[in-house]
């Protein structure tokens, strides 16, 4: 299973929601609460002499249309299993939602 295979099937199997890479197709939008992720190409790179890691680096976007505690615990917890995560959240006045940003990056455990 690739990287993002792995980022699609944890989020959408741990949460039950509906998701996608990037942006969803024109008019393709489903009802919120959905989510959206993607990869940050820039990565981590950590080396010590001879030994290099790539750790990969994702975003998944929560968007919810109500204040719903459970939904966004059971979302952090699905990203918690993939690796180490930041939580941002912030109000949408144009889509008139809430956007809840996970910035995390993939480790081995969660791959």
């Amino acid at each position: 299973m690739t990287e993002e295979a792995l980022v699609f099937s944890t989020l959408s199997s741990l949460t039950g929601l509906p998701g996608t890479k990037d942006a969803w197709p024109f008019g393709e939008v489903p009802s919120l609460p959905w989510f959206v992720y993607s990869r940050d190409k820039k990565g981590e790179f950590h080396a010590d002499n001879d030994n290099y890691y790539l750790m990969p680096r994702y975003k998944a976007e929560l968007y919810i249309r109500e204040n719903d505690p459970e939904l966004v615990t059971a979302f952090e917890e699905a990203v918690s299993t993939l690796g180490t995560y930041r939580h941002r959240d912030m109000w949408l006045e144009s889509e008139n939602c809430m956007m809840h940003t996970f910035t995390f990056t993939l480790t081995e455990e969660g791959a």
